[in-house]
């Protein structure tokens, strides 16, 4: 049973709509990347890693201005919010920015990486016995696809996982003032975010790198895996 005439139709302009898009993102989109990528990291990682830190603040019951956590006699919440006003804990900055500059550009590959890689699958020709060379390039190309996407989508996790896991710790901080550790950990959890984020910039970088140059290399097997004839064994 064969489809319409004009879904058919509608199915091959999708097909070469694909084949554009993906040829766009190899021929432009790839290597504006790789320099963005690498100009992300030289500029948003100059800050020492010692110095990425931020105070956490406690309610003062004189004015409701708030305070750096210091140590004393531990706390409960409802005795703080009762004395003073409550004070809006701030995110680290620093480490805020650059995770939005570098969400930014995940994202962007993310698609990009996408897109490419439906067009490879696309092309990979029905399963015949013999002459599947191309075809292997086809799927080893797709598995590395594939592995930079979801190293993007681990990415985005972490993000999500860092705010959750320093809201946890602040809380400490707040509940009990008097133990240093909690408020120690606040600063190692952000700095080890910090150091996380510029070696996860450079491998997205490196990433995309690696598969613009397995595409650039492989781009004939890509389009045509098989050739229309088979050549003579002797």
């Amino acid at each position: 049973m064969e489809a319409p005439a004009e879904v058919v139709q509608k199915v091959e302009e999708l097909r070469q709509s694909i084949r554009q898009n993906a040829q766009e993102v190899i021929r432009s989109v790839m290597p504006a990347k790789i320099v963005q990528l690498t100009t992300l990291y030289n500029t948003a990682f100059a800050t020492p890693v010692e110095e990425i830190r931020a105070e956490v603040l406690f309610p003062d019951s004189s004015d409701g201005a708030g305070a750096a956590a210091k140590p004393g006699k531990k706390r409960k919440l409802e005795q703080i919010n009762k004395e003073g006003k409550e004070v809006e804990q701030k995110s680290n900055q620093k480490i805020k920015d650059i995770i939005g500059a570098i969400k930014k550009e995940v994202l962007q590959c993310i698609d990009a990486l996408n897109t490419v890689k439906l067009w490879v699958q696309l092309n990979i020709p029905r399963i015949e016995d013999g002459n599947n060379f191309g075809v292997g390039i086809q799927e080893e190309t797709i598995s590395e696809l594939t592995r930079s996407e979801d190293a993007g989508y681990n990415l985005l996790e972490s993000m999500t996982k860092y705010y959750v896991t320093r809201a946890k710790l602040v809380t400490k901080v707040l509940k009990y003032p008097s133990i240093e550790d909690y408020r120690q950990s606040v600063d190692e959890l952000d700095q080890k975010e910090y150091v996380n984020l510029r070696l996860s910039c450079l491998d997205m970088r490196n990433n995309m790198a690696l598969c613009y140059d397995m595409l650039n290399k492989n781009i004939e097997k890509i389009i045509t895996p098989r050739t229309s004839h088979s050549h003579a064994l002797y």
